[in-house]
């Protein structure tokens, strides 16, 4: 299966024992999301932290190991931009 990922998932994935997380990581579908959605994430990581209570810098940590154990494709806005 093939999932379209936004940031609200992400942002549920960086929660503590999150049932997101476990489901981006060991679910074995392909997930897609934009690049955006990073942005969106560093633009709002003081919330992201306070909310997790993780420091900026595990909240970076957590979201790149997110990304490189789960089977996440990042698509550049070029392709989708028209």
């Amino acid at each position: 299966m093939e999932l379209v990922v936004d940031a609200n998932v992400f942002f549920s994935a960086l929660m503590r024992n999150s049932h997101t997380r476990h489901f981006l990581v060991f679910s074995g579908h392909t997930l897609y999301t934009s690049e955006f959605v990073f942005e969106e994430i560093m633009k709002h990581r003081a919330e992201v932290s306070k909310k997790t209570s993780l420091s900026d810098q595990e909240v970076k940590s957590l979201l790149t190991d997110i990304i490189a154990l789960a089977n996440i494709q990042i698509i550049p806005p070029s392709e989708y931009k028209e």
